[in-house]
């Protein structure tokens, strides 16, 4: 009897293992197609003062800079593989709690820094975040808002 109970317990553990392994293979999939998804997403960045505007928006395929006057703007085609990071880096915010982040510091209420926003639109919806420094992001976004820079950076040297 103790024999049957043992090996019954056996089965239990190993039927829950695999379950628990097929979970987290659901749950890549799912994170995987969640990136695949965000093909229709545009970033925005904007960055502005009394005397300075500046706006980066990046889709799929492009990245664009420009300032008050379109006529001075910048395109350049996106490599896939930076178009890859900032899907990975867009999945890992939580889209909900984006409108209400805290900025760090406030040095563009007194023109210390030009104020900035993200923008992220997809599907005809949108989510903005509040102002915060251009250069002093939230630390929720820190990460995605560097890679938008960097990209800006690099399309504006070409």
């Amino acid at each position: 009897m103790k024999f049957l109970f043992s090996l019954f317990a056996l089965m239990l553990v190993v039927k829950e293992c695999d379950s628990n392994k097929k979970e987290q293979l659901n749950d890549e999939v799912k994170a995987s197609s969640k990136i695949e998804q965000m093909d229709n997403l545009i970033i925005n960045y904007t960055m502005q003062s009394r005397g300075m505007y500046e706006a980066v928006t990046i889709t799929n395929e492009t990245i664009k800079v420009s300032g008050r006057d379109e006529s001075n703007s910048k395109a350049s085609a996106l490599p896939e593989a930076e178009w890859q990071r900032l899907q990975q880096l867009v999945s890992q915010l939580n889209l909900e709690k984006l409108s209400q982040l805290k900025a760090p510091t406030d040095k563009r209420l007194y023109d210390g820094a030009p104020m900035a926003t993200l923008k992220l639109e997809r599907d005809g919806k949108s989510i903005e975040t509040p102002t915060f420094d251009h250069g002093h992001p939230p630390a929720m976004i820190e990460d995605l808002v560097n890679k938008v820079l960097s990209l800006k950076e690099t399309a504006t040297k070409d």
